[in-house]
């Protein structure tokens, strides 16, 4: 699902012309452009009923996009760049269902988004975060 779930994202165009290839799991590595994009696997478990599992995965997966804050704009607009992508993966991803790279995505959910901003070093990057429940299972 993992490596579906970036190649999804990767095609979708508005999403790509906001981010290019910046999408990654676990890390924001250092030194990338911005916006970028991590994913993290914050839960879920395998679809089960009495008969043992069936064949679904379940995942809770946050999406974080973040952007820095321009110099020249300290006051809210700074974030707009991790706004528009947060906006696009969003307009991509919420009731999503269809089959790609393999996999089939059953249904995904959105659950809770968040906003915030961060320090590091001397420079403040603004971050949205998405998180989205996704059922999916390997295509037969």
């Amino acid at each position: 699902m993992e490596e579906a779930l970036v190649s999804l994202m990767l095609a979708d165009a508005p999403l790509a012309a906001l981010v290019g290839t910046r999408i990654n799991w676990n890390v924001f590595p250092q030194g990338i452009a911005s916006p970028a994009i991590r994913l993290a696997r914050v839960g879920g478990a395998v679809g089960m009923h009495m008969r043992g599992m069936d064949g679904l995965d379940g995942a809770l997966v946050q999406i974080d996009v973040r952007a820095r804050a321009a110099k020249d704009k300290p006051d809210t607009s700074a974030g707009r760049p991790a706004l528009l992508a947060g906006r696009a993966v969003s307009a991509l991803l919420a009731g999503y269902r269809g089959t790609h790279a393999g996999i089939v995505f059953g249904g995904v959910f959105p659950s809770a988004q968040r906003m915030s901003a961060e320090k590091i070093e001397s420079e403040v990057f603004h971050l949205v975060s998405l998180d989205f429940d996704i059922w999916s299972r390997v295509a037969a």
